[in-house]
């Protein structure tokens, strides 16, 4: 794969903040179909995933981490929230477009969302994911995380544990 760069989001630029919903948005049908295991019915996930993500970008708590290709094209984010009271940084989603997998590209963005945890004083990370969605699990395994539970809603926790330098 050619040079890509991994940066925070520049908020102020409307193509960049459009792509990330062109993004997000892909992310969101692709984990749906991974879950309920049909392609029907993930517009509403859409569209509360939308409203997420508006207020996300108005939210300074929230990081996005963007990866984009030699054209400029994003290709994969990382949203990374860190709550001023807290020591816990979450990893609230991670994504790469389909043909970008396989270059290390998903590395790249937790090694930058780990960054700005560390950066900001946070010496864990936190991560969820539905016990269906089985390349999410794997992929938290292997970023070092550790599984603590799964809730009633079958929601797994994860922790990993951040060197502060």
């Amino acid at each position: 794969m050619d040079e890509i760069t991994v940066s925070l989001l520049n908020r102020g630029n409307r193509a960049e903040t459009e792509s990330l919903f062109d993004l997000h948005r892909v992310a969101q049908v692709e984990e749906h179909v991974e879950i309920a295991r049909k392609a029907e019915g993930p517009a509403e996930r859409v569209k509360m995933a939308d409203d997420s993500l508006s207020n996300n970008l108005v939210n300074p708590a929230v990081a996005y981490f963007v990866a984009k290709d030699a054209a400029g094209n994003m290709i994969g984010y990382a949203e990374l929230y860190c709550p001023a009271d807290s020591d816990e940084a979450w990893l609230d989603d991670l994504f790469v477009v389909p043909p970008a997998r396989g270059h290390n590209l998903a590395q790249k963005l937790m090694a930058a969302a780990e960054n700005q945890a560390v950066s900001l004083g946070k010496g864990v990370l936190m991560a969820s994911t539905h016990r269906r969605n089985l390349s999410t699990q794997a992929a938290n395994k292997r970023f070092g995380f550790t599984e603590l539970s799964e809730d009633e809603d079958g929601l797994i926790d994860y922790r990993k544990s951040l060197s502060r330098l």
